[in-house]
């Protein structure tokens, strides 16, 4: 009994910090690129051929006949939208050089972590991505088959085809060199690493975030692998290493020349102490990355999210006046950030509210008609009308 009783607990803790979630993005086999070559002129004058949509023509064809074997149906763009897959960016030459940028846009690469992931309306709050240059060439264009890898990789590591996208990794490791600071070294163990976690393979995880997060400093995707290592330590019953890892990445944070990554880095332990129980730690961290963004200057919903989250947390201790605070204070920063509504909902409802919650439902689903909480929203709101209609006619 005592057994179950930890594990709904654990399920419990999971579903108020909306942790756990493994997600792949869906485009009913349809993958979308687009072109942002911003130096046209520069392209013309090395002789890089383009395609209409400004794309460098090799790397484009290269891509979309690889995608195309596999069954995809590839859109080239010639901007940026919200379906965006892939981004192709010729981003300029240092001493004739040509850089061309590979990027995903995918929830899978921008956001902190695909296990301990907490969905944001507003990814840019706490954006971390980061795109892959490649050399294309000296004074003249060569294809780059680091490029079309990477891109490769990318687009099916996001649509959640880890084997096939493993192809690619193992390729690209094998031609770059594992030094202390090569980014792109650290992000394909951390995609390796991510793939494992997908398929519940724990212990093969540790072994590619343990190699990547070596070969990466405080400001460059560590909070990325360090939580999901830390995690993963979580997962094989390693409590101590994991929160090893997490201290060190606080204490790495420190010495940072830019404010986010420290709060990153607070409030990736916050929510891996909260998993482990550890709910007065979570509030302090969480405490501390209050704090820092209100001395940074943050506003809106920046930190509306940070107060939200922490009210969650504080959900667990069921001290409701704390939590009240956070999420009214939220509301106070934005008023329009719907999940600060949805979460006051839950704690209304708790509190046998159903009026104050059947409004913060009510008006959850008006800012976020398909927001992630927007069917338990629903539900929540079809209950209390059945609730209520029963207390008035009984």
């Amino acid at each position: 009994m005592r057994r179950i009783g930890l594990v709904a607990c654990l399920l419990v803790v999971v579903n108020i910090l909306g942790v756990g979630r493994v997600w792949g993005q869906e485009h009913e086999n349809k993958i979308y690129i687009a072109c942002a070559v911003e130096f046209v002129e520069l392209a013309t004058d090395r002789g890089i051929p383009l395609t209409e949509e400004n794309c460098i023509a090799d790397f484009i064809v290269s891509v979309k006949r690889e995608l195309e074997a596999l069954n995809y149906h590839v859109i080239v763009e010639p901007e940026i939208t919200a379906e965006t897959d892939l981004i192709a960016d010729m981003v300029g030459a240092t001493q004739g050089v040509v850089l061309l940028s590979v990027q995903s846009t995918a929830s899978a690469y921008m956001e902190l972590s695909p296990i301990l992931y907490n969905h944001l309306e507003t990814p840019s709050s706490f954006y971390t991505g980061t795109a892959f240059s490649f050399f294309v060439g000296q004074y003249h264009y060569y294809p780059n088959e680091q490029a079309s890898d990477m891109a490769m990789a990318l687009v099916l590591y996001d649509q959640n085809h880890c084997s096939e996208a493993n192809t690619y990794f193992s390729n690209l490791e094998g031609t770059i060199e594992n030094t202390e600071d090569n980014f792109m070294y650290h992000a394909i163990q951390f995609f390796r690493g991510n793939c494992e976690l997908r398929a519940g393979n724990f212990e093969k995880a540790a072994i590619f975030f343990e190699k990547g997060v070596t070969y990466v400093d405080a400001t460059w995707g560590s909070v990325e692998i360090s939580t999901n290592l830390a995690w993963t330590y979580v997962q094989l019953g390693k409590n101590d290493k994991a929160f090893d890892v997490l201290d060190t990445l606080v204490e790495a944070s420190i010495d940072t020349y830019t404010h986010r990554p420290r709060i990153e880095a607070l409030r990736s332990r916050a929510l891996i102490r909260a998993l482990a129980y550890d709910y007065s730690g979570a509030i302090e961290d969480m405490d501390r990355v209050i704090q820092v963004a209100r001395v940074e200057g943050y506003l809106g919903e920046s930190l509306a999210e940070l107060y939200t989250l922490r009210g969650k947390i504080i959900f667990l201790i069921y001290e409701w006046d704390r939590v009240l605070d956070n999420f009214n204070t939220a509301l106070e920063y934005d008023p329009n950030y719907a999940p600060a509504y949805f979460q006051r909902g839950v704690l209304y409802y708790t509190m046998a509210q159903r009026e104050n919650a059947l409004a913060d439902f009510q008006h959850y689903l008006e800012l976020a008609p398909d927001g992630e909480n927007a069917a338990e929203a629903q539900q929540y709101s079809e209950s209390i009308k059945i609730e209520l209609d029963a207390l008035e006619n009984g």
